[in-house]
């Protein structure tokens, strides 16, 4: 019986460069870090299952050693992942995708911060450029590897440079873009009780600098690190989100990075500052963490304050405070918000998933205007996974592993799933031609159309 990888395109570099199409086969192939090849949570893959479950269109189904709030990422033939078990072992793991077995796994060390609410250590999600992959923790552990399993480097960030203080754990991913790996620190000038990581280097004084670092992903060596300023008061100082590369249509490249009360958008070579965007917290609100991402597409950025905050459309192309130049559009924050789920670029148009992960929401990019909102009926649980975009489909899933398959034409809903969850269900459905990687717990759950 031929395994389920055979049945696919070959993945050899030979064909890839073969085949004359205006999408590149490698973007339908692979999901190489957490929002998928474009950035802004859509693929090109196709021959996705619109209904699936655990006694239909299962292609496989992996227990793991823990759990992890992480998105698994897909290059080639092999699918990667991270877990921390009851014991606080964190693993790196790799699979093959043909058949989900174990290809080699990798003792990571055992975490010293313990969980606090729905975030753990695990939350990271891994990258890789399908030579190198990166797998990261909240304890500031990153470490590389070949993609055969062979250890490049390893370092902790916590003690190399100091403590990080974020009051839910850290959860930002690294981005690996052009031959560097970013990783952002928003944090807040006091440590909190649990959450930094023993013997980490303390900061001096009431000055604990924010940061965009980036690394050289084969050796570990830092190529630059620069201070992110920001007039945010107390927990609104602290990110969650992932650094996110961009290019503008005259061919701008910048890493986009969102937290601290603004948006700033900064040069890849030198991370020196281009420009940012402010204003949607002229109070100066003590608790407004920020989680999701920025979003991009149509020329557009768009940045979800939190906590029923607006929705900001931004359009791109600017130099030095953009807050009222480059403004677009904002939303009340009543009908179209996100606290958590990053927004979804696909098929010409933003899809915003609530912040209670009860309603979906298609958006114009150029004026924010809706064009339908479809209540994702029978919701028992808030949606932290952000919605994922491909193959004529939107997947969105809440913590429960409820998967609902909407249209993107006209937001009907297409069909929904339960996989059974425990409320652990947190990483971003991953999509590659003919396969929805989902992680549920201690499962990972490949769904194909048979």
């Amino acid at each position: 019986m031929k395994s389920y990888l055979s049945r696919l395109m070959p993945l050899t570099l030979a064909a890839i460069v073969s085949i004359a199409s205006p999408v590149r086969a490698e973007d339908a192939a692979n999901w190489a870090q957490w929002r998928g090849p474009n950035y802004d949570g859509s693929s090109p893959a196709k021959n996705l299952p619109t209904e699936f479950g655990k006694d239909k269109n299962l292609l496989w189904a992996a227990k793991l050693p823990g759990i992890s709030n992480a998105t698994p990422i897909v290059y080639g033939d092999r699918v990667f992942t991270t877990s921390i078990d009851e014991g606080r072992k964190m693993a790196v793991i790799c699979l093959s995708r043909a058949d989900g077995k174990v290809l080699w796994q990798k003792d990571a060390g055992t975490a010293q911060i313990r969980p606090k609410g729905e975030n753990d250590v695990a939350a990271p999600s891994p990258v890789t450029d399908g030579k190198t992959v990166v797998f990261m923790f909240g304890t500031g552990d990153i470490l590389a590897f070949d993609v055969d399993g062979k250890p490049l480097w390893a370092r902790n960030l916590q003690r190399e440079i100091g403590e990080w203080n974020i009051n839910w754990i850290y959860g930002s991913s690294p981005t690996l873009h052009k031959g560097k790996l970013y990783v952002q620190v928003l944090h807040t000038d006091k440590p909190y009780a649990g959450t930094a990581l023993p013997g980490a280097i303390k900061y001096e004084g009431n000055e604990v600098p924010s940061y965009l670092l980036a690394l050289d992903p084969l050796s570990g060596k830092e190529l630059f690190r620069v201070v992110r300023p920001t007039d945010a008061v107390q927990e609104t100082k602290e990110s969650y989100a992932t650094p996110i590369p961009y290019t503008t249509k005259e061919g701008r490249e910048e890493i986009l990075i969102v937290g601290g009360d603004a948006v700033t958008g900064h040069d890849p070579v030198t991370g020196k500052e281009i420009w940012r965007y402010t204003g949607w917290d002229p109070k100066k609100e003590p608790f407004w963490r920020l989680i999701p991402s920025v979003g991009i597409g149509g020329g557009m950025i768009l940045a979800c304050a939190p906590k029923n905050g607006p929705v900001m459309g931004i359009k791109e192309g600017g130099v030095g405070d953009v807050s009222t130049s480059h403004h677009a559009w904002k939303t009340d924050g009543k009908e179209i918000s996100s606290d958590v789920p990053v927004p979804l670029y696909y098929q010409n148009h933003f899809y915003i998933l609530d912040h209670g992960g009860t309603k979906l929401t298609k958006v114009v990019p150029a004026t924010g205007a809706a064009v339908w909102v479809t209540k994702l009926e029978g919701v028992k649980a808030v949606c932290r996974a952000s919605p994922t975009g491909a193959d004529g489909k939107i997947y969105c899933m809440n913590v429960n592993g409820d998967v609902w398959v909407v249209s993107p034409e006209d937001g009907k809903i297409l069909s929904k799933t339960a996989l059974g969850g425990n409320k652990s269900a947190r990483g971003t459905v991953a999509v590659v031609d003919g396969m929805l990687l989902i992680r549920e717990g201690v499962t990972l759950y490949a769904f194909g159309v048979k």
